[in-house]
């Protein structure tokens, strides 16, 4: 399994932005997933940076309705 954070309240270097809310990229044997999407489309961004590419993507789950985890899902 590959776990990769694309938006978090804090980030590891000047080179990723980070925003308060969540988004995960997961990759597993036979699917491409996101949990979450974050507050906006932030996590498109982190995502080109990371090498993560989202066309690839073939589930979302999001957690609950608040803003800061699926306010994104009009930019998906």
């Amino acid at each position: 399994m590959l776990l990769k954070t694309l938006v978090e309240n804090t980030s590891i270097s000047s080179s990723f932005q980070h925003k308060h809310g969540i988004c995960f990229y997961i990759e597993v044997e036979n699917h491409k997933m996101l949990f979450d999407l974050g507050p906006n489309d932030l996590f498109i961004e982190n995502a080109k940076k990371m090498n993560v590419d989202l066309k690839q993507i073939d589930t979302v789950i999001i957690s609950h309705g608040h803003v800061d985890h699926a306010g994104a899902l009009q930019s998906f």
